[in-house]
């Protein structure tokens, strides 16, 4: 990532958001689910983390990939 990637005001928040968030929706036991709900979680996921850091729209898709 280059400086300026992210332009929130606010990057603690928005992280300690992001990991607790991530932590139940993506965990198995708290949340059981299937493969096409597990991929709309990880996109929400990620749709969350743009919009919380101010990232531009898709820029961080790739992360879906990470995954495959």
């Amino acid at each position: 990532m280059r400086e300026g990637f992210f332009t929130t005001s606010r990057p603690y928040d928005a992280i300690e958001l992001l990991l607790s968030a991530s932590g139940i929706l993506l965990d198995h036991d708290i949340l059981d689910t299937g493969p096409d709900e597990l991929s709309r979680r990880r996109n929400s996921l990620i749709w969350a983390t743009e919009t919380l850091l101010g990232a531009r729209p898709g820029s961080l898709s790739i992360l879906m990939e990470a995954d495959s």
